[in-house]
């Protein structure tokens, strides 16, 4: 797991607030970390997922990290983590908002479990009276078999009448909650080829913040 984060250099320096997501196995070098900026806030690093293939290929476990840093930053909360039970599954239940944006009236919500990647693994649908412009606060639970996708959820839900839909999509971001990995993910340092092999204490990203 650790092997397959690779990041070419690491921070010496980071703005003061900043907070870190991931640093050097066993040593305290930040190579991923996020700190705010007027409204929004700025994401740092230097996994080198962002590399044309040829010159330092990026793993999947790369692609997952940047992925998920970028959907939490969405709105960075503290999320909850969900595990297997005894019985091998992850039982989740999590209690969302659903809310009628549009003038007609629905009678269905359904319930759609997003996979860290956006695909869609689980869908319920259940009866809901919902008037425009309502609202009602519902509970979606679900037994889910593993294994199961590591990385953050998501819960979104759609609205519909006996007949026709009535709201595609409603995400609501305090529904994401996480699938972690069984061990936390670390870093190596990895160079580019070409280069000689610099020691992780010595790196320095190609161009540090200001």
């Amino acid at each position: 797991m650790a092997s397959d984060v690779a990041f070419a250099g690491h921070f010496l320096r980071i703005p003061q607030g900043a907070e870190v997501l991931l640093k050097v196995t066993g040593r305290d070098f930040p190579v991923l970390a996020t700190y705010p900026v007027g409204t929004g806030r700025v994401l740092i690093t230097s996994v080198i997922g962002d590399h044309p293939e040829g010159l330092s290929p990026t793993s999947a476990l790369e692609l997952s990290v940047l992925r998920d840093a970028v959907a939490w930053l969405r709105k960075p909360l503290d999320l909850p983590a969900f595990r297997p039970t005894s019985s091998g599954a992850v039982e989740i239940s999590r209690s969302l908002r659903v809310r009628n944006l549009t003038q007609w009236a629905a009678t269905q919500v359904t319930f759609h479990w997003i996979r860290p990647d956006g695909s869609v693994a689980h869908e319920e649908t259940r009866p809901l009276a919902l008037m425009p412009g309502g609202e009602s606060v519902e509970t979606a639970s679900w037994s889910m078999v593993q294994p199961a996708a590591t990385g953050i959820w998501f819960i979104d839900y759609s609205l519909r009448d006996a007949r026709w839909p009535v709201q595609i999509r409603g995400l609501d971001v305090g529904s994401r909650f996480v699938i972690p990995e069984p061990h936390a993910a670390t870093a190596r340092f990895s160079p580019r080829p070409g280069r000689e092999p610099i020691a992780p204490e010595l790196a320095r990203p190609e161009k540090p913040p200001q």
